[in-house]
């Protein structure tokens, strides 16, 4: 029985990849003039999925739902899901986005795909901010007005990347324009034009209050945590005339980055970094450190 559920849950993460794969879908696209046999082939193919999204199963890639009533240990009400570098989380069982995801375990008695003895491994984590996820019983998000529209955790350390361009970014508009301010937070924001009191003169164009600015922010040593010494570091700029919209990535620790966006009409720079400490805390408070594992090769 527990097989059969691993089974089923195996081809839920191989319809994931079918959809969301970036190397399958490039290699359909590769196909110009399909002959009646190869679109017999898909046809079928296609079939074989729809049958699959009716078969009850643990594990929906569509639906992105799990039921802990089947685990024969305790799940605690969650779904058990482990980045590729080994770090484990426990989830809530509905709600959740999955990047690649590695086949479960092959062993006969091996306990249901995402139940504790048989943990979800993939290379990145989705969920909406505040989602319970990210809550537990002893931590209480604290109240403020940042709202990210996506959030995501991942095994690897690919957000490092665009967190070190940001820093140079930061740096080389601090040189150019010195149109800086230290907030009281300890975040430091540089706009990317040279400033006129508060507006910014655009060639052929109306001056642009610096709100509708694009600006990169860094924390000042000391007033944020930093790991291998990379200053947290946030891009913003005012999209389409209607919201503000941010990024930010950086690695946590080893094994787990994180990357959000945050898009909003209003926003107080001043929350920021005390915005991101939450995170933090909710991120941790998610965690399920006794059920870690040794690091998973997974495609990207």
């Amino acid at each position: 029985m527990a097989q059969g559920a691993g089974g089923l849950a195996h081809a839920a993460s191989l319809t994931l990849d079918v959809w969301l794969g970036a190397g399958t879908l490039a290699r359909v696209s590769q196909i110009a003039t399909p002959s009646r046999s190869a679109i017999l082939r898909l046809g079928a193919f296609l079939g074989v999925l729809a049958l699959l999204a009716l078969v009850p199963r643990p594990v929906s890639a569509q639906l992105n739902t799990f039921d802990p009533a089947i685990c024969p240990d305790d799940a605690q009400g969650k779904l058990t899901v482990r980045l590729s570098s080994g770090l484990a989380f426990r989830l809530p069982p509905s709600g959740f986005l999955l990047g690649r995801v590695a086949p479960p375990s092959a062993e006969p008695d091996a306990p249901p795909h995402g139940c504790p003895g048989n943990p979800i491994v993939t290379t990145r984590i989705s969920f909406p901010y505040r989602y319970e996820a990210l809550q537990s019983g002893t931590y209480q998000p604290v109240t403020h007005g940042i709202r990210p529209s996506l959030l995501q955790v991942f095994g690897h350390d690919g957000p490092v990347r665009v967190h070190r361009s940001r820093l140079k970014l930061f740096d080389e508009y601090k040189s150019r324009h010195e149109a800086c301010e230290i907030q009281s937070s300890g975040l430091e924001v540089c706009w990317v034009c040279k400033l006129e009191g508060d507006y910014c003169p655009i060639e052929g164009r109306p001056a642009k209050h610096k709100s509708e600015i694009a600006w990169y922010g860094r924390a000042l040593p000391g007033a944020h945590p930093a790991f291998e010494a990379l200053p947290f570091a946030i891009r913003c700029h005012w999209a389409q005339d209607t919201e503000y919209a941010c990024e930010s990535r950086y690695k946590i620790q080893d094994g787990l980055s994180v990357s959000y966006r945050i898009r909003q009409p209003q926003l107080e720079i001043d929350d920021i970094l005390p915005f991101d400490l939450d995170l933090r805390r909710q991120i941790e408070a998610a965690r399920a450190p006794e059920l870690d594992g040794d690091p998973v090769e997974i495609e990207l």
